[in-house]
């Protein structure tokens, strides 16, 4: 087919132009009712219907926790070990978290591409990931390869070869993913804080990830160690949520798991810290740096403690929603930044309350000013009724999205896992939140928010920070390296 093509000619462009432009548009101005000027009213509370979380033991011991979700032919699979970066010194950082990457990368039967080869042929890929208390496997397949899927991700388990050549890659991947997080303002930022609050030496003062020196200096030998330190039984679970029948389901388990024998032992829960005892800001410099990364926080509460809904009914009205004070003040009113946020955020040991967000370089210390300010108001006079039934419909109206796919449960039942929580922990939390009242929030928050508990880190150009900082005459400021490290 021969294609034909036609041109306006400038003239005739003109022309056409000339006439749309003389042509008066009529702009209908909507009706003034006073409905569009009210909110629509919310509907009906939804029913929140929780999933029943099997606990079983293998004959080894170990840990199984079960979901069953019959909806769709599929199966997810996750596989927790209580071996997360905590349980590696300051000096190993970022082994816990290679040792995991580690587990796919072949098995004592099967090299890292017969591995992948097998998965693949299932229509499947293992994901691996670490935080500060667990590592974990996961996988999601149809329900009529899971057979196969528990095979190798068992295997995998077991009988890993942390082969040498493979260690090296993923070791080089690693540093050049470190070396690139240097210039990152927000992870610089993150690390600092974590080793001022708690120590460069406490299990949880150092990044998951690790540090170029850490990285560079592990060895093949020391995975090997950590694996038989920190794997086995007592420290796994495992969770399959899904299309499945429990009693076949902890057949295959104990077929490929039970047999499982290992040394390892429950790792220590992290000690407390004492929180600041005067007001201290790190600065970091960043020249030229159009924005800047504010972070304040301080120790606070374990996972599980009895006064961790309330503290998060109370970090709602503080920071921990769009609607919070903090991000109407930051972003809505001073438009500071394009969001700011706090989060209260337990541990299997001492977690941390932490606020902050990435902030206009020249109105950072401003930024943190109107945070303290609002910090204040609410350790002094508490949140608002309105504010509290906003929190509490916050905390519990999203429950039912954590268990809308078979992988979603999975993670549900790996925070069970992680923590040691009971298998009725989600209908506890709504009965939880729903007992706080404004008295519970008024008394933790006193000491919760006490400005003078807090650490702060700021990251930015010092010409935006020094001078402001002056402002802060109770605050003990320290300036560091571009890397954080001291002067």
């Amino acid at each position: 087919m021969k294609l034909i093509t036609r041109t306006i000619s400038p003239v005739l462009a003109l022309l056409l132009f000339s006439a749309c432009a003389t042509n008066k548009i009529a702009y209908r101005t909507p009706p003034q009712e006073d409905w569009r000027n009210q909110r629509p009213p919310a509907g009906p509370a939804v029913e929140t219907k929780l999933p029943l979380f099997e606990q079983h033991r293998l004959s080894n011991g170990m840990q199984v926790i079960l979901v069953k979700e019959n909806k769709l032919p599929i199966v997810a699979i996750e596989v927790l070990i209580k071996a997360g970066s905590s349980s590696e010194s300051a000096a190993q950082a970022g082994l816990a978290g290679m040792l995991v990457d580690m587990l796919t990368k072949g098995t004592k039967t099967l090299n890292a591409d017969e591995f992948s080869e097998s998965l693949s042929d299932i229509g499947t890929s293992v994901s691996s990931s670490c935080d500060q208390d667990a590592a974990s496997l996961s996988l999601g397949v149809l329900a009529q390869h899971t057979r196969p899927a528990l095979g190798l991700i068992a295997d995998a388990l077991q009988n890993p070869s942390l082969e040498q050549e493979e260690f090296e890659r993923l070791q080089r991947l690693r540093l050049a993913s470190l070396e690139k997080r240097k210039g990152n303002p927000r992870a610089v930022g993150k690390d600092v804080f974590y080793e001022r609050v708690y120590g460069a030496d406490h299990p949880y003062g150092h990044p998951v990830s690790g540090t170029l020196t850490s990285v560079k200096a592990l060895k093949r030998k020391h995975l090997k160690k950590f694996y038989q330190r920190n794997y086995g039984p007592a420290t796994t679970t495992v969770i399959v949520t899904g299309d499945i029948q429990t009693e076949n389901m902890l057949g295959q388990l104990e077929k490929t798991l039970g047999q499982w024998k290992s040394k390892a032992n429950l790792p220590a829960t992290p000690p407390d810290v004492e929180p600041a005892e005067q007001l201290t800001v790190y600065v970091i410099p960043r020249p030229d740096a159009p924005q800047s990364f504010m972070m304040a926080g301080r120790p606070l509460i374990r996972k599980g403690d009895p006064d961790e809904y309330k503290l998060k009914v109370m970090n709602a009205g503080f920071g921990g929603l769009f609607s919070s004070r903090l991000n109407m003040k930051l972003r809505e009113e001073k438009q500071y930044t394009y969001g700011a946020r706090s989060s209260v955020n337990p541990l299997r040991g001492q977690g941390v309350l932490v606020a902050g967000g990435m902030i206009k370089g020249e109105h950072t210390v401003d930024a943190l000013q109107e945070t303290f300010i609002i910090m204040n108001d609410i350790s002094q006079n508490g949140i608002t009724p309105e504010e509290m039934q906003f929190a509490k419909d916050a905390l519990i109206k999203p429950l039912p999205s954590y268990f809308e796919t078979v992988g979603a449960l999975a993670s549900a039942a790996g925070i069970l896992a992680t923590y040691d929580l009971p298998m009725n922990q989600f209908e506890l939390v709504m009965k939880q939140i729903n007992d706080v009242e404004l008295q519970h929030v008024s008394q933790l928050s006193k000491d919760a928010l006490n400005i003078q508990n807090y650490t702060v880190v700021l990251v930015g150009d010092p010409k935006w920070l020094d001078e402001k900082l002056k402002t802060l005459s109770d605050a003990n400021v320290i300036r560091l390296d571009e890397n954080g490290r001291d002067l």
